[in-house]
């Protein structure tokens, strides 16, 4: 036990200048240390289970006798119970830091809204070439954000953003523009996976339809407008519309003819490079990049006579790869490229007199001209005219397929079919391609 002494005073304890320590008073255990340095210090001694013990309380220059007692008193208030003032200190010490951390992290969370996440998070893709296959990948995404996204939940912090929150952003696409509701959806649950892996939020997933948001949409899956099929022409109309097709040479008339030829969808064609096409043995190979369903492999495209005389008849540019590359910039043309295309054509034939290019089966339905579409017209048209009249006899129904870039599948699921069917496939394209091109005078 610490001996009682006298208590000293400050003038007392100011003269104590002996190397070693000195009870001071007031406190049992509270005693001055001098250092060899000159350095002193009020010290609490103290002793538990028989082992002497010291903490240091502060230097003499930076806290008053009073303060030094009070700090003692403190301590032998711990003591008595049976607590160690050094650990007890440290413990206290992890607590402040603990939560000094809680405390950063919560003023990070508060400034890390939706719209900072989102902006660091697309220029960390940036910077790993996400989208190195996707030109136009980096806009897309910034274009969503800013015209969906951050309007309605840009200065959320992400650590607070909930699923209700996320449902009000997606409830007036989610009806009527579905495509646009579906990629807003994606982009929150994918920035919000990224969000978390990077401490900036700990709940749940909010765009996870698995989840909360996926009971709060349910009551609206009965009225969601339903994605139609997209425009095609009549296929009878086919060799009429490449007779006005092929009388621009413009790039996007050109690519647009090819993808017709070839039964391709957009991004493919837009992307098709110099490098993918092997004129020996007239094919394109699609890299597996360039599919909306990853992980299938590469598809290769058998090139008929019409769809090798638009490559032939495309320039070509030192340094570019690109087939049909923006006649200014000499980048991948926009998505919106073909329609422009379409909307054209179809304009000048009304102004004609003509009826224009459109699909008669939608127009008829939805009572107004439902312009016809790329995409429609080089699967759908084509598909129907491969089951017309001789060509149902004449052409393999799985070359078909293959030749649209469709998986077949089988009782195990695709798993043991590996036939190519190349010559039928030829065959096909070949048969198609003279179709397109029957009433052109060439």
């Amino acid at each position: 036990m610490p001996k009682n002494v006298r208590p000293l005073s400050v003038k007392e304890i100011a003269a104590i200048t002996r190397v070693g320590t000195t009870a001071v008073g007031g406190v049992p255990g509270l005693s001055v240390q001098v250092l060899q340095t000159g350095d002193r210090y009020f010290v609490y001694r103290y002793q538990i289970d028989g082992r002497r013990s010291m903490v240091s309380l502060g230097s003499l220059s930076e806290i008053s006798l009073k303060v030094a007692r009070e700090r003692a008193a403190a301590y032998a208030e711990l003591v008595k119970r049976g607590i160690s003032p050094v650990e007890h200190r440290r413990k206290e010490a992890e607590r402040r830091k603990r939560e000094s951390d809680e405390s950063a992290r919560e003023r990070d969370r508060q400034l890390y809204t939706v719209a900072v996440c989102a902006e660091e998070w697309i220029q960390e893709r940036v910077q790993a070439n996400y989208w190195a296959a996707n030109i136009r990948g980096e806009s897309v995404m910034r274009a969503y954000f800013r015209n969906h996204i951050n309007p309605k939940i840009g200065a959320v912090p992400i650590g607070e953003l909930s699923p209700q929150q996320v449902f009000d952003l997606l409830r007036p696409l989610w009806q009527t523009t579905t495509d646009t509701a579906e990629n807003c959806k994606s982009a929150v649950f994918n920035l919000f996976r990224w969000a978390k892996a990077r401490g900036y939020c700990v709940q749940e997933n909010p765009a996870d339809i698995k989840g909360v948001l996926g009971v709060l949409l349910e009551p609206l899956q009965a009225t969601r407008k339903k994605n139609r099929n997209l425009p095609a022409l009549d296929y009878q109309e086919i060799p009429d519309f490449f007779v006005e097709l092929m009388a621009s040479d413009r790039v996007s008339y050109r690519m647009t003819a090819f993808a017709i030829l070839t039964t391709l969808r957009s991004k493919m064609v837009r992307l098709a490079k110099w490098s993918d096409v092997n004129f020996q043995e007239r094919t394109l190979t699609i890299p597996n990049a360039n599919f909306k369903t990853k992980g299938r492999g590469d598809h290769t495209v058998f090139l008929s006579a019409a769809a090798l005389q638009i490559l032939n008849g495309m320039p070509r540019y030192p340094g570019i790869d690109l087939i049909f590359p923006s006649p200014r910039q000499k980048r991948e043309l926009s998505d919106a490229a073909m329609g422009v295309v379409f909307a054209r054509l179809h304009e000048r034939s009304l102004q004609s007199g003509g009826k224009g290019w459109i699909d008669p089966v939608l127009s008829k339905k939805e009572g107004v001209l439902v312009i016809a579409t790329q995409h429609g017209t080089s699967r759908a048209s084509f598909k129907t005219w491969t089951k017309t009249g001789e060509n149902r006899k004449l052409f393999d129904e799985e070359a078909v397929e293959l030749c649209m870039a469709h998986k077949l599948q089988d009782d195990y699921g695709g798993a043991y079919n590996r036939a190519t069917l190349e010559p039928e496939r030829r065959q096909v394209m070949e048969a198609w391609g003279q179709y397109c091109f029957s009433k052109l005078k060439l």
